[in-house]
């Protein structure tokens, strides 16, 4: 019979995730909390010398995006304001930094190929253009005044399923 192949078919495209903008992600970001999505983005790199971080520091980041991300932080005396840089951690979902609980894990497999893929990248002239499926993150709704990543640099992360059609691409100036 052929029912199999077609459950299958629609299966498939039921669960198929319709990409999100990145700078839609940072302009709602209570929207998008909590919720599985899948985006494409270049990762932009940083690197650090020696000292307490060394290596890659890489985020999403868009290139162009008029989202403005602010708070004030009132543990501060006088209390100060603050505005994140539009980018987005990308984090492994058994983290402890992770504010949701999930049942997946970043496939070992695909991890491996998205760190070769950083060490391959010229940080001055080049970048990676990725898509990441996973559950996206903000403590925005929480009242928290931090961020994630580094430096808690960060306003937003992923918690990441899969990292697929990994490219580098020459930096536009």
């Amino acid at each position: 019979m052929r029912r199999v192949p077609l459950i299958f078919a629609v299966t498939a495209v039921a669960f198929a995730q319709t990409p999100v903008e990145l700078c839609d992600l940072l302009k709602n970001l209570e929207k998008w909390d909590g919720q599985m999505i899948t985006v494409r983005a270049p990762v932009r790199i940083a690197r650090l010398g020696r000292g307490a971080v060394d290596g890659p520091l890489p985020a999403l980041k868009p290139g162009i995006c008029d989202a403005v991300i602010k708070i004030t932080d009132y543990r501060a005396i006088p209390p100060q304001d603050h505005t994140f840089p539009n980018q987005v951690e990308l984090t492994d979902p058994q983290s402890r930094v992770a504010v949701h609980k999930v049942d997946f894990q970043w496939e070992g497999q695909n991890h491996s190929l998205y760190q070769a893929a950083l060490r391959r990248v010229d940080v001055e002239n080049e970048l990676l253009r990725i898509t990441v499926t996973g559950v996206f993150e903000t403590l925005f709704r929480r009242g928290v005044t931090l961020g994630f990543g580094h430096g808690n640099a960060s306003p937003a992360q992923i918690l990441v399923k899969t990292v697929d059609d990994i490219e580098i691409v020459k930096m536009v100036r």
